[in-house]
């Protein structure tokens, strides 16, 4: 298991998702305004259309963490991220290419799903990685997240300054989606903390049960 190479790959991941994030902002007036989308949006309603594509982002995200998280030791660390990285790919490619308003919504939905698979998989598997300075690797991992942001959206104004079509900005996000790919394929992933520690899916289970838990959810 090459632990530099996992930590690396998980950083780009999250890159992605900050990047799509940012992105599909910037390009929503270039969108609307695209002549070859004109079928796509009712022009009375064009913004509140695409909101609810930016809204699928965040739907596809939260659904997969809250379905895949407490199933990532069945299903394996190693295969989610493969799947994210699918649904990344595809996900961007067809938000660029849709030939209908559809394909672009559920293409974002599935880029959603990717988003959420990382968020899934890179928390636990560096805290596996890394038992002795999991606190400092998870903040260095967490980083990325603004940082992605920062690149993204300061990739955006500039292809925007410089009059680049929406296109290309959303498929420079293509660039680190690959990367973290070409990282991640043929590695070998440990099993999770929760396994390594022989902590059994009750018993983690039960920690949602805990009074101080249960304190901290209601204070929230």
């Amino acid at each position: 298991m090459n632990q530099r190479r996992l930590f690396i790959a998980s950083c780009l991941a999250l890159v992605v998702t900050a990047m799509i994030f940012a992105l599909r902002g910037n390009v929503e007036d270039l969108v609307l305004n695209d002549p070859a989308l004109g079928s796509f949006f009712k022009q009375s309603e064009a913004k509140a259309d695409y909101a609810w594509i930016s809204t699928m982002a965040f739907f596809g995200f939260a659904a997969s963490i809250l379905v895949t998280s407490p199933m990532l030791d069945a299903l394996g660390m190693r295969n989610l991220l493969y799947l994210a990285f699918s649904l990344h790919i595809v996900g961007i490619v067809g938000f660029i290419m849709a030939p209908s308003y559809l394909v672009m919504y559920l293409s974002m939905l599935l880029a959603g799903f990717g988003n959420g698979l990382v968020e899934a998989v890179i928390n636990p598997l560096i805290a596996t990685m890394f038992p002795e300075e999991k606190t400092h690797k998870l903040n260095v991992l967490h980083s990325w997240w603004p940082g992605g942001l920062i690149i993204g959206g300061l990739l955006g104004y500039f292809m925007k300054h410089f009059g680049l079509h929406w296109q290309l900005q959303m498929g420079i996000i293509l660039v680190p989606t690959l990367l973290y790919g070409i990282l991640i394929f043929g590695q070998k992933f440990p099993p999770t903390e929760r396994v390594a520690s022989g902590i059994s899916t009750g018993e983690m289970l039960k920690t949602a049960l805990n009074p101080a838990f249960l304190l901290l959810l209601g204070c929230r």
